[in-house]
């Protein structure tokens, strides 16, 4: 398989993978003291108007750290493409053909942990709600805020390393 066409398939997932997971009836929270219950059987309290809001807002804040950084993607696929391509011009004992490779392995755990993170973090307060309370909800979204910002730090580092690491093999 080419390193195009793998280019090509990692773009091709990343959209299909990467849908909007936001409800739209989210924001049309009304206030619901009612009581449902949860896959055990358990009943769990439906939030106030002012914890549903709360739940949103937090919600909506994940849906634009996933906004922002899950475009680059691409970027990653492209910097991934220019290291194979610098293992290839050089010599398996060469520092520059390391210095690829344990990039590679970075930029391939930055991936992963964005998946990761995207399949745990987006899950919107209506999912949330079927089985936890407006505390626990909150603490699920406080867990992840600020995770995708310091994925987007360490990616920065990594691409930029990579051009670097690029400009001097190609210069040789």
């Amino acid at each position: 398989m080419t390193y195009q066409s793998i280019f090509g398939l990692s773009i091709f997932l990343l959209f299909v993978a990467c849908g909007n997971p936001q409800s739209e009836d989210a924001e049309n929270e009304t206030e619901n003291t009612e009581q449902t219950t949860d896959a055990n059987g358990a009943e769990v309290d439906q939030p106030t108007d002012a914890e549903a809001e709360k739940e949103n807002k937090a919600f909506q804040k994940m849906v634009d750290a996933h906004d922002v950084v899950m475009p680059r993607m691409s970027e990653i696929a492209e910097a991934q493409l220019q290291l194979r391509e610098v293992m290839e011009q050089t010599n398996p004992s060469d520092r520059y053909h390391a210095k690829a490779s344990s990039m590679m392995e970075g930029l391939e755990s930055i991936h992963d942990g964005m998946m990761e993170w995207m399949s745990s973090a987006m899950v919107s307060p209506d999912d949330l709600r079927k089985s936890k309370n407006h505390r626990e909800i909150m603490a699920h979204y406080d867990e992840y805020d600020g995770q995708m910002a310091d994925m987007e730090t360490q990616l920065d580092s990594y691409l930029n390393s990579t051009q670097e690491l690029v400009g001097l093999v190609v210069g040789q």
